[in-house]
C-alpha cells in the first residue's frame, strides 16, 4: 500500500476512535466540556513543539485567523454534541460534507472556478444531506441542524486555511483553533455555571468536575485527535492531495462499525444512500480539485 494511503487510513481510524471516546464520555460529561479539554491538551502539545522550532509567520489577515479559530470551534461543538446524541456514523458523515462547502466558498470568495462535474458533485452531496436529514423525521431537528452547522462551518474554516497558509506557519493556524477551542467553551461553561441550565445543552451548560477515569478519557480524546492530525499531515506530504482526501472518507465506515459495536442502531436505507452520495460527492470534488 502507498505510504500516503496507509497514513490516511491510520488517521481515519484515529478520528473514528476519537468519536468513540467522545460518545463514551458523553453519557457522563457534557460535550462543551469535552471540547474544552480536547483543545487544552492539543494546545499543550503545540506549545511544546514551538520550544524546539519557533513559529515563522509573515503576518497579516489576523481577522481571518481569528475567524478560522472561531468557526472551527463552533463546528467542533456541534460535532461533539451530535456524537453524544446520534449514531457515530451519521455524526461523522455530516462532518464529511465540509468539502461540498469548501468548493462553494472557494468559488464565491477565492475566485476558484467550478466546472460542470463540480456542480454535479455538489448537487449529489446536497441530495445525500437530504437523505441523512431523515424524510421520516426520526431524528430531531436540533441534531440535523447542528449537523449542517458542523459541515458548513468546518467548510468555512478549511477554506480560510487555504487563504492563510501563505501568511502563517501551519502550527499558528492550528494554534488559533486550539486557543479559540479552549477560550470559547470555557466562556460558555462559565455562563452556564452561573445562570444554570437552559434548553441549549450543545452550547450553554454547567461545568462538571471530571472524576477518576474520566480524566484519562479526556486526555486520550486530545491525544488521539492530535495523532489523527499528525497522520493526516504526513499523508498529504506523501501522496497527491486528491487521493488522500478520497481515502479519508473511510472514516465513515469505521465510525459506523465502531458506533454499532457501542450500541448505535445500524443506519437505515435512507441514511446509507445519503452516506454513499456524500462520499461520492466528496471524492469527485477532492480528485478533480487536487490531482
Amino acid at each position: 500500500m502507498n505510504r500516503g494511503i496507509y497514513m490516511m487510513v491510520i488517521a481515519s481510524l484515529f478520528f473514528a476512535v476519537m468519536g468513540a471516546l467522545v460518545k463514551l464520555l458523553g453519557g457522563e460529561i457534557n460535550s462543551v466540556q469535552i471540547v474544552f479539554f480536547r483543545n487544552v491538551v492539543g494546545s499543550g502539545f503545540i506549545l511544546v513543539s514551538m520550544l524546539g522550532k519557533p513559529l515563522v509567520n509573515r503576518g497579516g489577515h489576523f481577522g481571518l485567523l481569528v475567524f478560522r479559530g472561531v468557526a472551527g470551534t463552533i463546528a467542533l461543538l456541534a460535532l461533539f454534541y451530535n456524537m453524544t446524541q446520534i449514531g457515530l456514523g451519521i455524526a461523522i458523515t455530516y462532518l464529511q460534507t465540509s468539502p461540498i462547502f469548501v468548493a462553494l466558498f472557494s468559488h464565491w470568495f477565492l475566485g476558484e472556478r467550478l466546472k460542470l462535474p463540480g456542480w454535479g458533485a455538489i448537487i449529489l452531496g446536497f441530495i445525500g444531506i437530504l437523505f441523512i436529514f431523515k424524510p421520516d423525521l426520526q431524528m430531531s431537528w436540533t441534531t440535523n441542524m447542528l449537523g449542517l452547522v458542523n459541515g458548513i462551518l468546518a467548510g468555512a474554516a478549511y477554506t480560510s486555511v487555504r487563504a492563510l497558509k501563505s501568511y502563517y506557519d501551519t502550527r499558528s493556524i492550528v494554534l488559533s483553533f486550539m486557543i479559540s477551542g479552549t477560550l470559547l467553551p470555557l466562556s460558555l461553561l462559565i455562563v452556564g455555571t452561573f445562570i444554570g441550565s437552559i434548553e441549549m445543552p450543545y452550547l450553554i451548560t454547567e461545568f462538571e468536575m471530571p472524576q477518576r477515569l474520566q480524566w484519562l478519557w479526556l486526555f486520550l480524546v486530545g491525544v488521539v485527535s492530535l495523532l489523527g492530525q499528525i497522520f493526516v499531515t504526513r499523508a498529504y506530504g506523501a501522496e497527491k492531495a486528491g487521493i488522500v482526501s478520497a481515502i479519508g472518507y473511510i472514516t465513515i465506515p469505521f465510525s459506523v462499525v465502531i458506533g454499532t459495536i457501542m450500541g448505535d442502531p445500524w443506519p437505515d436505507v435512507w441514511s446509507v444512500l445519503g452516506m454513499i452520495m456524500i462520499i461520492g460527492s466528496g471524492i469527485i470534488i477532492s480528485i478533480r480539485r487536487n490531482i
